[in-house]
Order: structure tokens, then sequence, then C-alpha cells
């Protein structure tokens, strides 16, 4: 986006493939926001939806401050914080829910293994039973 008269503020857009490693999902550098956006993945629409909606925000605080105008930049300001704090949080729960499918995924295996142990003891705990009740 660009206005005449004011800073420009950058929307840059990278699909996951393409994303510098070590990107966040949503990152503000100064007035510019990277975004990573799948088009496959309805989940990363918040973040494209977020950074038009901050970029457009600290467009309006930047001119509103160039015209001298207090307007409610302080509003604006912890409205783009909060945002950026809710974003890093959805960050967060992304890679807790990714390590939660890893670890349930191996109880699931390792509950399988200790049924299956459980399974040939008893049944080797009922030969040994049959054969002490036949005397031996």
């Amino acid at each position: 986006m660009f206005y005449r008269d004011c800073p420009a503020t950058g929307v840059f857009v990278f699909s996951k493939s393409s994303a510098p490693h070590g990107l966040q999902p949503f990152t503000r550098i100064d007035h510019d926001l990277f975004v990573i956006w799948d088009a496959a993945d309805p989940s990363t629409d918040i973040y494209l939806s977020a950074a038009v909606s901050v970029a457009k925000a600290l467009l309006f605080r930047l001119k509103a401050s160039e015209n001298k105008s207090d307007g409610d930049l302080q509003g604006i300001e912890l409205a783009v914080n909060i945002l950026e704090k809710q974003l890093k949080g959805l960050d967060d729960m992304e890679t807790w829910t990714t390590t939660i499918q890893s670890n349930g995924g191996k109880i699931a295996k390792e509950i399988v293994k200790i049924r299956e142990t459980a399974k040939v003891q008893i049944e080797q705990l009922r030969v040994c039973l049959d054969t002490l009740r036949q005397g031996g």
C-alpha cells in the first residue's frame, strides 16, 4: 500500500515453501509486515487479514502524526500490539498441537506394545496354571 505524502508500509507474503528459514507466520519489522500464507490452509488466512489490518492502522497512525492530530493513536498502537501478541500465541499453540499429535502417536504405539506383551504373559500364566492344576 502506498499513500501520497505518507511513509510506505509493506505487506510481504510468502508461501510456506518459499519463506525465509526462521520467519514466523506473522512478523512486524518497523512499518513492514511479513506473513507466511498458504492458500490451501484456511488457518493461515488470519495472518494475511491481520497484516492488511495492521498495515492500514500503521498508515493511519503515520498520517495522523504528520498532521499533528492526536486522534486515537494510542488506541491504534495498543490494538496493533495486542494483535501481534495474539498472533504469537497462535504460533505457540500450533507448535504445542504438533507436539501433542506427535507424542499422541508415540503413546498409542506404546499402548499397543504393552497390550500385546500383557496378552502373551497372560497366556503363559494360564498354561502354567493349567499345568499346576493337572498335577504337574
